[in-house]
């Protein structure tokens, strides 16, 4: 896994600009060191003992996904730091179509079916990423991240960087 801090994720083909992906995770600020070695516990997308990281599409899926979880605006304002990884042009990057989801895997807690797809995934080995839909915004994308893959180590990871979280969101009266 490669650490950068400026690297635009850009390249020219052609006198095309090609763009990486690019994908976000948030985790809490002390678990920094250790944000990208994947959750041994269970997921929506993989089942106990499956090492996997979940990242979003965007900074704010990644947001309303731990406001999910945590229920604390002020904690995740406070207490959390985001990491920017891109992935490498040449990176597998496979997606599970809406259509072939379960017709429960919105549900929670979450149903089998989804564990199981993910742990397939993981298992085989046919890419490093995995995008699925966001139980939380289905428009919006979560990228599973199997640090198991050969491609993981290619990788470019920016951060951590102070949660981009307003704190407004952490307080009891709106602003005026």
């Amino acid at each position: 896994m490669k650490r950068a801090r400026r690297n635009t994720g850009a390249s020219l083909v052609f006198g095309l600009l090609i763009e990486r992906m690019t994908v976000y995770r948030l985790t809490k600020a002390a678990y920094a060191d250790t944000a990208f070695r994947g959750s041994r516990g269970r997921g929506r997308w993989h089942e106990q003992g499956i090492p996997m990281v979940y990242a979003a599409d965007q900074p704010a899926t990644a947001l309303l996904e731990t406001l999910v979880h945590t229920g604390r605006a002020d904690l995740v304002a406070t207490d959390y730091v985001l990491f920017r990884i891109k992935l490498d042009e040449d990176a597998h990057v496979l997606t599970v179509p809406d259509e072939s989801l379960p017709s429960n895997w919105q549900a929670w807690p979450w149903p089998a079916s989804t564990q199981q797809i993910g742990t397939f995934w993981h298992e085989q080995h046919r890419s490093v990423a995995l995008s699925v839909p966001s139980a939380v915004v289905p428009m919006q994308r979560n990228m599973l991240l199997n640090i198991q893959h050969p491609q993981f180590t290619a990788l470019t990871i920016d951060g951590p960087t102070p949660s981009p979280v307003d704190t407004r969101l952490a307080t009891d009266s709106p602003s005026l």
